[in-house]
């Protein structure tokens, strides 16, 4: 018989910023898995069974962001319950966590970067606290909780060519980062405080049907295939693409979160991440290659010079929990242009 890893249970798991991207993958691989008894998913929002909370840019107007099919179905299954609730309310969320006495808790759950400070410090660091004082007030044993943080953290590093460890010195180098550094230690704090476990999941660039279009892989799928529809002349428009980085599908992100939650003693910190040092410029290049298109011109707006110009993870602590090898980038992206086609043929109609 082969070695199994030690594994504990998962069955009882409460994902925070259920309606996300990355929240409504999680929940759909804790679903896929017969023995979890119970998924609750808490947010801000509304339910919302056909959209994201989010909204996409098509030509001069905006859509919301359709949710793919398998994520609808599995949201659907008796298992699953949403619950609108502030995260930052420890008396709303220690309510849930009565309710349902989790044993995992998968804090999703944040401010994306862009947003203003005290966005940024609300739900990044602020909620971060109110999630370890709602399980006080709960009242219940302590969970497991995995935090998912970013890999922005790491900022300026010494060798930018070498491959990002979770042992590695972090020196942000905007807001966003700085507030899920910070939220990093107050999950560490707190969770010694009220007994619960802690790891960090820095998790690397989102690739992914539905990814918001602040970020430049959907901006490009966006571009592409309204020029793929017609609706647009051959022209893409972006600033200097002279960055590299680490590129993970959402899936892959998912079924690395959920690994670590059902390991038996994972590390404090873990990357999560593809492993790949990816120069950004070969986003439209493969796009360009997918949609068949060519003689489309490329044209660069300025931009400010970036403050990290490499970045890829190490992802040894990854793979030794189970995460997935992951998907290819062109798999990635062909599935987000597909995406992107569907809502403009959508929208067309």
């Amino acid at each position: 018989m082969g070695y199994r890893r030690p594994v504990v249970d998962a069955r009882r798991v409460l994902v925070t910023g259920a309606q996300g991207l990355l929240g409504r993958h999680v929940v759909a691989r804790l679903l896929a898995d017969p023995d979890t008894e119970r998924v609750v998913g808490v947010g801000r929002s509304p339910r919302l069974a056909a959209h994201y909370t989010h909204r996409l840019r098509w030509l001069d107007t905006t859509a919301a962001a359709p949710v793919p099919g398998n994520l609808r179905r599995a949201e659907a299954d008796a298992r699953y319950r949403y619950v609108p609730a502030d995260v930052g309310s420890p008396a709303a969320l220690g309510a849930v966590m009565a309710d349902l006495v989790p044993d995992t808790v998968v804090h999703a759950a944040a401010a994306l970067r862009d947003e203003a400070w005290a966005d940024l410090y609300a739900s990044n660091v602020g909620a971060t606290f109110g999630l370890f004082d709602a399980l006080g007030q709960a009242g219940v044993p302590a969970p497991r909780v995995v935090f998912v943080s970013s890999g922005s953290v790491y900022g300026l590093v010494d060798d930018p060519a070498g491959a990002l460890d979770e042992g590695d010195a972090c020196r942000p180098v905007d807001l966003y980062a700085a507030s899920k550094r910070a939220s990093e230690d107050v999950a560490h704090v707190r969770g010694r405080e009220v007994g619960a476990p802690v790891t960090v999941a820095r998790v690397f660039n989102l690739l992914g049907p539905g990814l918001q279009d602040r970020h430049l892989a959907a901006d490009l799928a966006g571009q592409v295939a309204a020029i793929a529809l017609g609706h647009r002349p051959p022209v893409v428009t972006t600033g200097p693409l002279t960055t590299t980085r680490d590129f993970v599908d959402v899936r892959d992100a998912a079924a690395g979160l959920v690994a670590m939650a059902r390991a038996a003693a994972p590390p404090a910190t873990v990357n999560v991440a593809s492993g790949t040092e990816t120069p950004v410029a070969r986003l439209l290049e493969v796009l360009l290659e997918l949609s068949g298109l060519t003689g489309v011109e490329h044209r660069i707006r300025p931009g400010r010079d970036a403050d990290v110009l490499r970045s890829h993870a190490s992802v040894a602590r990854l793979r030794a929990l189970g995460g997935p090898a992951g998907r290819s980038l062109e798999a990635s992206l062909d599935d987000m242009l597909r995406y992107c086609v569907d809502l403009g043929s959508m929208l067309r109609e």
